[in-house]
């Protein structure tokens, strides 16, 4: 009789929504991860933004433990692209603005942070997705990468390594010319052994410069991102959900929580129906005080700015008043911005909401 066992949970959350988040990714195996889960007998399951990978396994010798194929002890990487479905995902989330077309964030067991709900995958904090080691450039496997000082220029000992195996690809690989770096993996089988699709880490004397996710099939429509599940001994402890001496099963719980964009909050006032005389000056009164709302006057009325950036909600904030020095309240719950109102500037993120008053 078959038995089946789950190896991990990846749940992904988002900061934004304070119910149940809905749907945010199409989630699907590569080929070659869709290859491997058939040989290793590994099945999955998608959703409510979470993955489930379990597989067929057999009780142990001693009956003490799970025990799965020997093909998930060997060092292998299960990616999955997840492909962008809620259509306002870059505008609600703490994501760089500068974000290329062909850029996308791989999501890695091997970089994990143990938390009281499980293992956080990277990136975790709002710092950790601004940077760009998260976003490796996604690229073919034959690419010109230019140089970007004259040290880059004048440098000679660079090299170019897999994350998924830590294996520094051959010398030859790489081609240097005036104005750049000639990359080549080649596309023979023998080449796709050697160095498989994956992300790669470009270095000048042991010093990172840039990283790269190489894979051709994914240059047609690039992902939103790729989460790749290594197994074997190359993975650290935590990330194991395979012990790789005995194929012993050691289930774990990944999670990923995506963190709310945080903007400006900035309400454009105009006076419409009542005039500046009669309504004095205006004022925003916040409930907990924990910030305030500068108030200056524009050609068509007034503009409240927050003194900070304010984290954007489904749900809102709650009892923000608009106050008159001489008609006293004329709004006792301003409404929060919704995704759409979001202005980026060269300067800052700003949410811009018009109030006719």
């Amino acid at each position: 009789m078959t038995s089946f066992s789950k190896l991990c949970l990846v749940t992904l959350e988002h900061e934004y929504f304070t119910g149940q988040t809905p749907e945010l990714f199409d989630w699907q195996p590569t080929p070659e991860c869709a290859q491997l889960l058939k040989h290793m007998r590994c099945h999955y399951k998608i959703r409510n933004n979470q993955l489930l990978l379990f597989c067929e396994s057999h009780a142990s010798h001693n009956e003490q433990a799970v025990v799965c194929s020997r093909l998930l002890t060997m060092n292998q990487a299960l990616t999955f692209t997840l492909y962008r479905r809620y259509n306002m995902l870059t505008e609600i989330s703490a994501f760089p603005d500068n974000l290329g077309t062909k850029i996308l964030v791989n999501f890695r067991n091997d970089d994990v942070i143990t938390n009281d709900t499980g293992c956080a995958l990277a990136p975790v904090t709002d710092a950790d997705w601004q940077t760009s080691t998260y976003w490796p450039i996604l690229s073919s496997r034959n690419f010109f990468w230019p140089f970007h000082s004259s040290e880059q220029q004048a440098g000679s000992e660079w090299t170019l390594k897999s994350l998924d195996t830590q294996q520094i690809c051959d010398s030859q690989v790489i081609q240097t010319t005036p104005k750049g770096l000639q990359v080549n993996l080649g596309n023979s089988q023998e080449s796709y052994a050697q160095n498989g699709p994956g992300q790669y880490e470009l270095a000048l004397a042991q010093v990172p410069q840039a990283q790269f996710y190489i894979d051709d099939r994914l240059l047609w429509r690039t992902p939103f991102a790729v989460l790749t599940l290594k197994t074997g001994s190359l993975t650290p402890t935590k990330g194991q959900f395979v012990i790789p001496e005995t194929g012993v099963v050691s289930y774990k719980s990944f999670n990923l929580t995506i963190p709310a964009r945080r903007t400006w909050w900035r309400y454009l006032v105009t006076a419409s129906y009542l005039n500046h005389e009669t309504l004095g000056d205006l004022s925003i009164q916040v409930p907990d005080q924990c910030y305030t709302f500068a108030v200056s006057t524009t050609p068509t009325g007034w503009q409240c700015l927050a003194d900070q950036p304010l984290t954007l909600s489904s749900q809102g904030r709650k009892h923000l008043t608009l106050n008159s020095s001489k008609q006293g309240t004329l709004i006792d719950n301003l409404p929060s911005p919704n995704p759409t109102q979001l202005v980026v500037e060269p300067d800052a993120a700003y949410s811009d909401m018009y109030i006719y008053i």
